[in-house]
C-alpha cells in the first residue's frame, strides 16, 4: 500500500470520529440549550398577545361604557356620541339600548355596516374582572365580539348590546406569527374554547399560574405553554411542535458535517498531490512528455518503479506509438478540416479576408467580395491598401495590443469604419484585424474581419432623435412653468395675478404628464409589456357613448356629430377600453384640427373585404384643414407634427397611439385627405380575436 493510500485512510477514520464525537456528543447539549432558549421566547410572546388582546377588550368595554354614561343625555345627542366613539374605536359596529320590560330598543349603526339583522343574543363567554356588569361573547366563525352591559335608569332597567368586528382579535390570538409552527387554543373554566383547528387537543383545567411542559396529541408530542388571562378568565396554550424548533439546530450539524468532509476531502487531494510532487520519478516523467508539445512522438518512455507511475508510463508509452503512427497517416485529414474552415468563412455573415505579407488579399468570403465590388471604380480592390486608401471612407483605431508567443508578435486591431457607397446610405463597420509579425516586425500574414453595424447606428439615431423631441416637447411647459415660479416668489404679485400663475402652472403640469403618458401607453403597446384585457361588447353601443360624451365640447365652436351606425354589426371581441381610447382619438383630433361652424361624419359599418377575417370599419371625415400627401404616412410617426398645425397643442402621439393598438387587435387605419376638403380617417377593428402563430 502506498504512502499517499495510507495518508487518506488515516484521515478518513479522523473524519468519522470527529463526526461522531459531534452529533453524539455536542449536538444534544446544543439543542437542549436551544430549546430552554425558545421557551422563554415562548412564554414572553404568549405573555404579549395576552396583554395585546386585553388592552383590545378593555379599550372596548370602556367604549361601551362611555356610550352608557351619555346616552341618557338626550336623543339629539345619542347618535353624535355613538358616532364619536365610533370613531375612535374602528372595531365598534352596531350599539343597541333594549329596554328590558318593554322590549323596545333604540340601534345605532357604523356608516356602511350592511347587516339588517345583526346576531346580538350570543351565548356568555366570560365576565370581565375589571368592569362590573359587564358580560361578552366572542363567535369565532363570524368574528364578531359582543359587550353586553346593564344598567338602571329612571327607575328602569336597560341592557346596552355592543357588536364588535373581532377580526383583529382573532389574527391576535388565534394566528401562528411565531414561526415555529404554534398552534394556539383559548380555553374557558366552563369547557368552551376558541380555535382554528378542526382537531383540538385534549383539553387542560385552569390554572391561574403559566405552565410549561410536554404532552402528547394526536398529532404527537408537543411543548405545551399555558398562561392564564387576567381580565378574562382563560387559558391561552400554545402546542408547539419541538421538530419545529430543533430541525434548524439539527440542519447546522448536518451542514457542518458536510463542510467537515469537504474540509478532510480537500486535504486529502492536497496531501495527494504534495506526496506525487515528491517523488523523483516525476520528474523523468515529465521529461518524457514535453516533446509532445511540439508534437514529436519518436522519443519512447523510460519504465518508472514506483507504482503509481508505472500503469501510467506504459499507457502513455502506448499512446506515443498510436500518436505516431497518426501523425504519419493524418495530413489529409487537416488539408479537408482546414478546407472545411475556409468555407465556414466563405459563407459566413461577417466580412473576412486574409491577407498576406504585402497585404494582398488571400482569401476573401461571400459578404466582403460584395463591398468591394461596389468599392470598385476604374480598377478591383485587390489588397488591404486599396480597401483602406478608398476615397469615401474614414477609419478611427479605438484600440490597439499585441502578445508574443515564441517568435512571433500577435498585433491585435479594432476600430469603426465608415464608407458611402455609390448610390447608397452610408455604411458603418466594426473592424478587427489580427497580424502576425516575425521579432524584426516584419508582416508575415493577418486576418481582416468588418461586422455591418449600420442598422444598430440607424437605431441609435433614431433613439436620439426621440429624446431630443421628448426633451423639446418638455421644455415648453417647463420654462412656462419655472417663469411663472419666479414670479410667484416676488412679494408684489397681487392675488388676482397668482390665481393667474397658478392655472398655467396647472396647464403646463397637466401637458407634460399628458405627453409621459401618452408616450408610456404607446411604449408599453410597441414592446408588448401592456396586459390587454379581452372582452365582447357592442361598438355601436361604445361610439354612441363616446359621441354623447363629448358632445358638450362641441357647442364652444359650434360643431355637430353627424352619426350613421350599422346597427346590424355583431359583437366585437377586444379590449373595450383600448378601442374606447381609438375613438376618442380620432373624434379629438376631427374637432381640433379644423374651422368653427362644421358638421363631422361619422359612419360605422361591416367591411366583408375579407370573409374570413370580418371587420368592422369606423370612419370620421372631419371636413378640416387637410394633410397634404407628403405628411399622411408621418403623422403616425411618434412626437410627429405637421408644422402648419403647431398653433394647436398637442403631443405628437395620439394617432401612433391608435395605429398601435389596431395593430396588436389585428386591424388598421388609413388616411384620405384634400388639403381643400379636409381629412377622413378609417379604422378597421377585427370583430374576431387576432390569431397568434403557432410555435
Amino acid at each position: 500500500m502506498s504512502l499517499s493510500v495510507r495518508f487518506l485512510f488515516v484521515l478518513f477514520i479522523v473524519f468519522v470520529g470527529v463526526s461522531a464525537l459531534l452529533w453524539l456528543g455536542i449536538r444534544p447539549a446544543y439543542e437542549e440549550a436551544i430549546l430552554d432558549d425558545r421557551r422563554s421566547f415562548i412564554v414572553e410572546y404568549q405573555q404579549q398577545k395576552i396583554r395585546d388582546a386585553e388592552t383590545l377588550i378593555h379599550s372596548w368595554a370602556a367604549s361601551v361604557q362611555e356610550f352608557e354614561n351619555r346616552v341618557f343625555d338626550g336623543p339629539e345627542v345619542s347618535e353624535i356620541t355613538f358616532s364619536n366613539i365610533a370613531a375612535v374605536t374602528r372595531e365598534l359596529l352596531v350599539v343597541r339600548v333594549v329596554e328590558k320590560e318593554s322590549g323596545e330598543f333604540a340601534e345605532f349603526r357604523r356608516s356602511g355596516y350592511r347587516d339588517e339583522n345583526p346576531e346580538m343574543n350570543q351565548p356568555t363567554v366570560s365576565r370581565l374582572r375589571t368592569l362590573d356588569a359587564t358580560r361578552l361573547s366572542w363567535d369565532v366563525s363570524t368574528e364578531r365580539f359582543l359587550i353586553e352591559r346593564e344598567l338602571n335608569a329612571g327607575g328602569a332597567e336597560f341592557a346596552v348590546l355592543a357588536l364588535f368586528d373581532a377580526y383583529d382579535l382573532h389574527q391576535l390570538l388565534l394566528s401562528d406569527n411565531l414561526g415555529v409552527g404554534a398552534e394556539q387554543v383559548l380555553w374557558f373554566p366552563d369547557g368552551a374554547w376558541l380555535s382554528e383547528l378542526d382537531n383540538v387537543p385534549e383539553r387542560i383545567s385552569y390554572e391561574s399560574l403559566t405552565r410549561i411542559g410536554f404532552t402528547e396529541t394526536n398529532d404527537g408530542r408537543r411543548l405545551l405553554v399555558a398562561s392564564p388571562f387576567g381580565l378574562i378568565q382563560g387559558m391561552y396554550t400554545f402546542y408547539v411542535d419541538p421538530e419545529r424548533i430543533m430541525g434548524p439546530s439539527r440542519q447546522i450539524f448536518i451542514q457542518g458535517l458536510w463542510v467537515s468532509g469537504a474540509a478532510f476531502l480537500l486535504i486529502g487531494f492536497v496531501a495527494w498531490g504534495l506526496f506525487s510532487q515528491l517523488k523523483k520519478p516525476v520528474d523523468q516523467f515529465i521529461s518524457d512528455v514535453e516533446p509532445f508539445a511540439d508534437n514529436k512522438f519518436d522519443q519512447p518512455f523510460t519504465p518508472l518503479s514506483l507504482p503509481e507511475l508505472s500503469a501510467v508510463s506504459s499507457k502513455m508509452e502506448f499512446i506515443r506509438e498510436k500518436l505516431l503512427h497518426y501523425q504519419q497517416i493524418n495530413a489529409e485529414k487537416i488539408i479537408k478540416e482546414q478546407q472545411q474552415n475556409e468555407l465556414l468563412m466563405y459563407h459566413a455573415s461577417d466580412m473576412i479576408a486574409n491577407f498576406d505579407s504585402a497585404g494582398a488579399f488571400t482569401f476573401t468570403n461571400v459578404r466582403l467580395k460584395e463591398l468591394l465590388e461596389k468599392l470598385a471604380e476604374d480598377q478591383p480592390v485587390l489588397n488591404l491598401d486599396q480597401l483602406m486608401g478608398y476615397r469615401n471612407l474614414s477609419y478611427s483605431v479605438k484600440k490597439e495590443d499585441k502578445t508574443r508567443r515564441r517568435h512571433l508578435e500577435i498585433y491585435r486591431e479594432s476600430g469603426e469604419l465608415n464608407v458611402i457607397l455609390p448610390g447608397e446610405a452610408e455604411r458603418f463597420f466594426n473592424l478587427h484585424k489580427v497580424e502576425i509579425r516575425d521579432r524584426d516586425n516584419k508582416l508575415i500574414s493577418g486576418q481582416l474581419l468588418l461586422h455591418d453595424i449600420s442598422q444598430e447606428r440607424k437605431v441609435d439615431r433614431m433613439r436620439t432623435e426621440m429624446i431630443n423631441i421628448i426633451m423639446h416637447e418638455l421644455r415648453n411647459p417647463l420654462t412656462g412653468i419655472r417663469g411663472v415660479s419666479e414670479m410667484l416668489l416676488n412679494d408684489e404679485v397681487s392675488k388676482e395675478e397668482a390665481e393667474e400663475f397658478y392655472k398655467v402652472m396647472f396647464e403646463g403640469s397637466n401637458q407634460m404628464f399628458d405627453l409621459i403618458n401618452r408616450f408610456l401607453k404607446v411604449a408599453k403597446l410597441e414592446a408588448d409589456s401592456a396586459r390587454i384585457e379581452m372582452e365582447k361588447f357592442s361598438l355601436p353601443d361604445l361610439l354612441k357613448n363616446i359621441c354623447q360624451t363629448m358632445k358638450p365640447g362641441l357647442t364652444k365652436e359650434n360643431l355637430a356629430f353627424n352619426l350613421e351606425i350599422d346597427e346590424n354589426i355583431p359583437e366585437s371581441y377586444a379590449s373595450r377600453e383600448l378601442m374606447g381610447d381609438v375613438i376618442r382619438n380620432l373624434l379629438s383630433n376631427a374637432i381640433k384640427y379644423g374651422p368653427e361652424n362644421r358638421t363631422i361624419d361619422i359612419s360605422l359599418s361591416l367591411d366583408s373585404s375579407d370573409a374570413q377575417n370580418p371587420m368592422a370599419a369606423i370612419k370620421v371625415t372631419d371636413y378640416g384643414y387637410g394633410i397634404s400627401r407628403e405628411y399622411q404616412e408621418e403623422i403616425f410617426r411618434k412626437f410627429y407634427r405637421i408644422k402648419d398645425h403647431r398653433q394647436k397643442q398637442g403631443t405628437g402621439l395620439g394617432l401612433p397611439y391608435v395605429r398601435e393598438i389596431l395593430l396588436k387587435h389585428g386591424g388598421s387605419i388609413s388616411v384620405e385627405s384634400n388639403e381643400k376638403i379636409g381629412s377622413r380617417f378609417t379604422a378597421k377593428i377585427p370583430l374576431k380575436a387576432k390569431q397568434e402563430p403557432a410555435v
